[in-house]
């Protein structure tokens, strides 16, 4: 794999209107009224982010005025979001307009949550790339790490991943008519007496409800969520129960109910702290792997690219070789891999069998 020569933004991006058209959609609810297009990233405006006074994210540090600010979504495939998809017979009228309408639940939800951020541009992966284009498809894919390690925010769309071919409303219930409140009953209320003889409703919930959440969620079972959630530096989780800010410089978890979730991802600390950085490939690359093989592709033939651009980042702190999956400085260890479950399916022609990218199934070192 070869990691040099790119800029890694993407080809194109979705231009959500100004901030005036954003101010006037938020106010009247009626987002059909806004501007919404494609654009070459050439013709995005540098430094466009007019933030507001109060955001997490005002303490990330200043803003470049010659960057492109953009967000993305991470999201699950259904069949709405492939008929909201954009191909070689609707590429050209999408850069004049593309009706609001015609969306599917998951892409207007994001394009009104990038308004209410005042973020103008907007990256979802099966509007801005080409989907029966395989040489557009195979461009893109390749600075795909890029796209989320360079974006300004993630929206994960965690509400739709459990029944991603319905996905036309963002407080999605289970089909039993009630609405999910967390994960397993986590919120739990006992009645109990006051000093002053009345009653008051004590509430106890899961310490490690966010780690809940993301491990049952049908978002993060995909293979290239993984990549997606590391490389984003900023990530807004939509869940059916609340919401969650994770940032790589913002300390831990913010949650909407103000709780404070013990959680921190070495992964994440090894790919954005320099200080963390070493000369050789760490250990933390091993899990990585195993995190991914765990998970599921859609497409079998992805399965270096969608750990490519975490391949990259190891790789740009050491500049050592890169060999299907292992590290030319650890390939001694990178070899010491083994099935971890009932079985693996070997896929031929897809990577040497020496390299656990030869197979689909969990593993361990």
């Amino acid at each position: 794999m070869n990691f040099d020569g790119s800029e890694g933004l993407p080809t194109r991006l979705l231009d959500v209107g100004t901030k005036k058209e954003a101010e006037a959609c938020c106010s009247t609810g009626n987002h059909e009224e806004g501007s919404l297009r494609l654009i070459d990233t050439k013709d995005a405006k540098f430094g466009h982010i007019p933030l507001p006074t109060e955001t997490p994210w005002k303490l990330d540090g200043f803003l470049n005025p010659n960057w492109i600010y953009y967000a993305v979504l991470s999201h699950r495939w259904g069949k709405s979001t492939e008929v909201s998809s954009t191909t070689k017979q609707n590429i050209r009228s999408r850069f004049n307009s593309i009706a609001y309408s015609e969306l599917c639940g998951t892409f207007q939800d994001a394009i009104v949550v990038a308004r209410q951020l005042r973020i103008r541009y907007l990256w979802i992966d099966s509007l801005c790339i080409i989907q029966d284009d395989k040489d557009d498809w195979r461009r893109e894919s390749a600075v795909m790490g890029d796209v989320y390690y360079k974006s300004f925010v993630t929206f994960f769309a965690h509400s739709y991943a459990q029944e991603p071919s319905n996905d036309s409303d963002m407080s999605q219930t289970p089909k039993n008519g009630s609405k999910h409140t967390g994960s397993n009953d986590d919120v739990n209320t006992k009645d109990q007496s006051a000093e002053d003889g009345g009653r008051i409703s004590l509430y106890a919930r899961r310490s490690r409800i966010f780690e809940e959440d993301i491990q049952n969620s049908g978002l993060t079972s995909r293979a290239w969520i993984v990549q997606e959630r590391l490389l984003s530096p900023r990530i807004i989780h939509f869940f059916n129960s609340q919401i969650y800010y994770e940032s790589h410089n913002n300390g831990p978890v913010r949650a909407e109910d103000k709780t404070m979730p013990p959680t921190f991802d070495k992964f994440r600390e090894c790919i954005f702290n320099n200080e963390t950085r070493y000369a050789a490939t760490p250990d933390v690359w091993f899990k990585v792997v195993e995190r991914f093989c765990s998970c599921h592709l859609t497409q079998s033939s992805d399965k270096l690219l969608a750990i490519g651009g975490i391949a990259q980042k190891f790789h740009n702190g050491s500049q050592v070789p890169y060999w299907a999956g292992l590290f030319a400085d650890r390939a001694a260890k990178g070899l010491l891999w083994t099935r971890r479950g009932p079985k693996l399916i070997r896929v031929q022609g897809r990577a040497p069998s020496w390299s656990w990218a030869s197979a689909d199934g969990p593993i361990r070192y």
